[in-house]
C-alpha cells in the first residue's frame, strides 16, 4: 500500500500543475472542455478544481512522505534485531 501512495503522488502533483497551467492560461477551460457554463463564465469552477486538486496533492505528498519514513524504520529495526 505505501508503494501505491509513493508513486500516486508524482501523478497528483503533474495533473494539479496541468490544472494550474490550464487556469492560468484560460481561466474558462471548463466552458471549452464540456460547453457548460457552471459559473457562468466566471472561472470561479475553474480555480476552485485547481486548489482542490493542488491540496489534495500536498496531502497524498504528505502521506507518501510518511509512508516512506516509516517503512525506512521498519528496515531499520529489522536490520539492528539481526545484527545484535
Amino acid at each position: 500500500m505505501a508503494r501505491v501512495r509513493v508513486l500516486s503522488v508524482p501523478v497528483l502533483s503533474l495533473f494539479s500543475l496541468a490544472l494550474l497551467v490550464m487556469t492560468i492560461a484560460g481561466p474558462d477551460w471548463v466552458e471549452r472542455f464540456t460547453g457548460a457554463a457552471p459559473d457562468g463564465g466566471s472561472g470561479s469552477v475553474e480555480v476552485l478544481v485547481t486548489v482542490a486538486s493542488g491540496v489534495l496533492a500536498v496531502v497524498s505528498g504528505l502521506g507518501a512522505v510518511g509512508a516512506v519514513v516509516a517503512a525506512r524504520r521498519r528496515a531499520g529495526a529489522h536490520r539492528g534485531r539481526r545484527s545484535a
